[in-house]
């Protein structure tokens, strides 16, 4: 008795069912092989970073920091209060000499 072979739909190789992951759906694999789907499983794991629990703007400890992008660039992790201000001077940061300006005042 001959074992059955499926085609990858990644490399389009024609491999042994055994080389498929199961997909947990009864008898069911995966469409691609387990190479090519380690493959795909590394590309989408994202970097990970050191998790101080510090906001990098005020050093506050915080539970739970937000990621902040400035031109898709990240720009690391801070609470929500620095966040909200952030994101409201984001757009405006030409006026913030005038911003200071201003707060100094008072």
């Amino acid at each position: 008795m001959t074992e059955p072979w499926k085609t990858c739909t990644k490399c389009n190789q024609t491999k042994p069912i055994e080389n498929y992951y199961r997909t947990g759906e009864g008898d069911k694999q995966h469409s691609s092989c387990e190479a090519c789907y380690e493959v795909q499983v590394a590309r989408n794991k994202k970097p990970v970073r050191p998790y101080s629990k510090h906001c990098d703007i005020c050093d506050r400890k915080e539970d739970e920091l937000l990621g902040f992008l400035v031109k898709d660039k990240d720009r690391g992790e801070i609470c929500r209060g620095c966040y909200y201000v952030l994101s409201s001077l984001e757009p405006r940061l030409h006026l913030l000499p005038n911003i200071l300006t201003y707060l100094e005042k008072f």
